[in-house]
């Protein structure tokens, strides 16, 4: 029997009231999509390779490479961009990185636990696992027990020049500083050793979620990016969202639809794609403007510098100042290579340019991104400097934590 007019119009208003709200959601976020790749400013493609760091602050050049929304809140992404903002405190003397070994500690060894300390009667997994974790924090300590980051008093800096520099520095710089160094030294501490820092990831991985996020609204301030347009912001938002998703669930009941196993399926397909769509095709993070493209360009630059460095086709130049290879070291690990530091720092070091330079704080903050040997059992024997070590540990505590 053919349906009548009334009856397919009927049918049709059920069908858009079933599901016109998540078959549009899923439109807009691929128009919007679409729209965002084709407004996205390019980045600058003729700036050789080069050390010479972007004039901006390691925090806020962590932030503008993470300002879109999923990047900024990454706790490795805030973390390297911190230790960042550490190596260039080292650098300007505000802080010193040293490796202080007690007399007889050279010739001490490591005691690992053996297998019958952990009693007759424990499920051999778990005597596995803790096994593992003992040996490690044996191998932390042994790594990292002598070397100790420390804040200078007032007194001990005296009226140098680098302590003249830091009372010349704006107070918003300054309080990056004091914010990434929140997240990596212990509260109220003057002084810690690495093996301290280390431990301490699991205290500081909450407050690193949103750190990135916080320095959206300078970076719009100084015109390196810019937010998305308020109706934007509010079509996408996650009330709009979870909303769309529940309407996957209670639409079709109030399209008076049979609910019958077709429409569930139907209605949790809707539903994931509604969840997808926005997860992978909106962002609501900010957007580069001509200017932050040229900066992140910058610090791109210096990636490609480091690794033709450490691929050795290209040399060191030969007048690198303190400050430049302090900035250098520090871009690198804001830009999230710290693998790259870490060659740089080794490079460096190997060619004698550290140790000839007239600046104790750069060779501290040469030292600080310099591997050491470090013997791990799962992995055999490898090399970790000081930075990797701490942002291994928050990369561990993020599996621990999701999962």
């Amino acid at each position: 029997m053919i349906p009548s007019i009334d009856q397919l119009a009927a049918m049709l208003i059920g069908l858009a009231v079933a599901w016109g709200v998540p078959v549009t959601y899923l439109l807009l976020c691929v128009i919007s999509d679409r729209r965002a790749r084709a407004r996205a400013v390019p980045l600058p493609a003729d700036i050789d390779a080069t050390p010479t760091a972007p004039n901006l602050h390691p925090v806020l050049l962590g932030a503008l490479r993470c300002h879109d929304e999923t990047s900024r809140g990454n706790e490795s992404n805030a973390y390297e961009t911190a230790l960042g903002a550490v190596v260039a405190m080292i650098g300007r003397g505000e802080l010193r990185f040293e490796n202080k070994v007690p007399r007889g500690a050279a010739d001490a060894e490591s005691t690992l636990l053996e297998d019958g300390e952990e009693g007759p009667v424990v499920a051999e997994n778990h005597r596995r696992r803790r096994r593992r974790k003992a040996v490690r924090d044996e191998l932390v300590h042994a790594f990292g027990a002598h070397l100790w980051l420390t804040r200078p008093s007032q007194e001990a800096r005296g009226a140098s020049a680098s302590d003249n520099r830091a009372r010349a520095r704006s107070g918003s710089e300054q309080q990056y500083d004091a914010d990434a160094l929140r997240l990596v030294m212990p509260p109220q501490a003057s002084r810690a050793n690495l093996e301290e820092l280390y431990s301490r990831a699991s205290d500081a991985y909450r407050p690193l979620g949103s750190f990135l996020v916080l320095m959206a609204d300078d970076l719009v301030a100084l015109g390196l990016t810019r937010r998305p347009g308020a109706l934007y912001r509010i079509v996408f938002s996650w009330p709009v969202t979870v909303f769309t998703c529940l309407w996957c669930l209670f639409g079709p009941a109030l399209a008076l639809l049979e609910p019958g196993t077709a429409g569930s399926a139907v209605a949790c397909v809707m539903m994931i794609a509604v969840m997808l769509g926005r997860a992978m095709l909106v962002d609501l993070g900010t957007r580069l403007t001509p200017e932050g493209a040229h900066v992140l360009a910058q610090g791109h630059a210096n990636i490609r510098w480091a690794e033709c460095l450490s691929r050795g086709t290209i040399a060191l130049p030969g007048r690198l100042s303190p400050d430049e290879a302090t900035r250098l070291l520090a871009t690198l690990l804001a830009m999230g290579r710290h693998d790259l530091a870490g060659d740089v720092a080794d490079c460096l070091m190997s060619s004698g340019y550290a140790r000839v330079l007239d600046s104790p704080h750069a060779r501290q903050a040469i030292d600080f991104c310099m591997r050491r040997p470090f013997i791990d059992t799962s992995v055999m024997r490898k090399e970790l400097s000081p930075a990797d070590l701490l942002i291994e540990s928050i990369d561990k505590t993020m599996d621990i934590m999701r999962g």
